[in-house]
């Protein structure tokens, strides 16, 4: 294959923002923002940005990096929702750490995302996220939104979205825990049945985490995995299957897709362990 052709290739496979358009930071400071109503109070998509910024890297060797900048399609108007996605990266000096989850000490490095909009169609959230480096696709786990303001003034409600990420900052150790080990738990789940993956894949289905002419793509990435890490019969790589195929959705919409896969996994494996039990039991009550 030509250089063209390698790099057009390397395109293809790069996260596409199907409904927004990705912006550089200085055009996403000249956006304007709708005035305040008797009702709402818009908090500037920029200034959302900025101050998280700010909040996180007031601890210490914390920094956000990598930024990239989204807003939705419409032009020649306000762009209406934002998101902004990042890597979260903390250097421990020599001598200090933290103890991960397998009680090492380390620094880390993890994703994070902020959504705001100006019409309230998507909250003014935080999410927190894997950092996978075989690939490009988003495993988001855990959501902070801030709580809903009808106050008028817009340093007051700044000032509530300032509270919400300095508690967050407070707590970023913890959120990178959290963020690992839940990820790390889907290795754990058993999907070498060929029954239990089609199963799972149509309830996906059923409860909407997945439209039904979509489950031809996702068995695809299934079956031929693009990396040698998802080819074990697992959670992993099951839940990689999604957000392969996802790759070239709605980002906008990605944070809340992918959580509701992870809980739908969790509750789907509960509950096959669930009737495998009823039915070991039921079968030593026919032996007696």
């Amino acid at each position: 294959m030509s250089q063209s052709g390698r790099e057009n290739m390397a395109r293809m496979r790069e996260p596409r923002f199907g409904f927004g358009r990705e912006i550089a930071y200085g055009d996403l400071q000249k956006t304007a923002c709708p005035q305040p109503n008797n009702s709402r109070t818009p908090l500037p998509h920029v200034d959302v940005f900025d101050n998280f910024k700010h909040i996180i890297e007031l601890q210490d060797h914390v920094k956000i990096v990598n930024p990239i900048f989204v807003v939705s399609s419409e032009r020649g108007i306000v762009p209406n929702v934002f998101m902004a996605r990042f890597d979260i990266e903390k250097v421990v000096p020599w001598g200090g750490g933290i103890a991960d989850h397998y009680g090492v000490s380390s620094d880390y490095r993890f994703q994070g995302a902020i959504t705001n909009s100006y019409d309230n169609s998507f909250g003014t959230c935080c999410y927190f996220g894997t950092k996978v480096c075989v690939c490009a696709n988003g495993a988001w786990v855990i959501k902070t939104k801030m709580k809903d303001s009808s106050r008028v003034l817009a340093n007051s409600t700044m000032e509530d979205f300032g509270t919400m990420v300095w508690n967050i900052s407070c707590e970023l150790d913890d959120i990178y825990n959290n963020v690992v080990s839940g990820f790390e738990a889907l290795r754990e789940l058993d999907f070498s049945s060929r029954r239990e993956v089609h199963a799972f894949v149509l309830q996906s289905v059923q409860i909407g985490v997945l439209d039904i002419q979509e489950t031809a793509m996702v068995l695809r990435h299934w079956n031929e995995p693009e990396h040698a890490e998802f080819r074990d019969r697992n959670g992993y790589s099951l839940f990689n299957a999604y957000t392969s195929h996802w790759r070239d959705s709605d980002q906008f919409m990605l944070p809340d897709k992918t959580m509701r896969l992870k809980k739908f996994m969790s509750e789907f494996k509960q509950t096959i362990r669930i009737n495998n039990t009823r039915e070991r039991s039921q079968v030593g009550l026919v032996r007696h």
